[in-house]
């Protein structure tokens, strides 16, 4: 193989190298994001700030049905009072180079107070070439300690 092949065979290597590695990049970034988003979700809950919650959630808009649920399931997990603790988060969105949705189940405490158990769908839009955008769409009512999160076609049917 003659020098000049080698050298442009090489370029070529590093350039999909590089192109693979920044979009794993924005894939993990988007990851980290939906564990952000979700974290707040938890502290928000917590904390009883109903209007952040709903302001998360699309067609929660103040006074609306889903705004009355969801105001009154936070007064509900809130009312022990005390440091909000995230016990664990599982799933969300998977790891994909485009659009997707998935559930994720939420385990978290206020205090001393009982554990709470939610799913969320979430859903992460865009591509690794534009970016992603993360947003939570359904919040279902606490679940049993150990029981398992709806798929989402049955929570986007039925939110909480």
């Amino acid at each position: 193989m003659s020098r000049p092949l080698k050298i442009t065979i090489l370029l070529v290597i590093g350039v999909a190298f590089l192109a693979a590695s920044l979009g794993l990049a924005r894939v993990l970034a988007a990851s980290g994001a939906e564990r952000t988003l979700l974290e707040g979700l938890i502290a928000d809950q917590g904390a009883g700030r109903s209007a952040e919650v709903t302001a998360l959630l699309p067609d929660c808009a103040p006074g609306s049905a889903c705004a009355t649920r969801t105001n009154a399931m936070i007064d509900r997990n809130s009312e022990a009072g005390g440091k909000v603790k995230i016990l664990q988060i599982d799933g969300g969105a998977p790891l994909s180079a485009g659009s997707a949705d998935g559930v994720a189940r939420l385990a978290w405490k206020v205090g001393s107070g009982l554990p709470v158990v939610q799913c969320a769908v979430v859903r992460r839009q865009g591509s690794v070439t534009s970016g992603f955008e993360v947003d939570l769409l359904v919040l279902s009512k606490p679940i049993e300690a150990e029981g398992a999160c709806p798929t989402v076609p049955e929570l986007l049917a039925k939110p909480n």
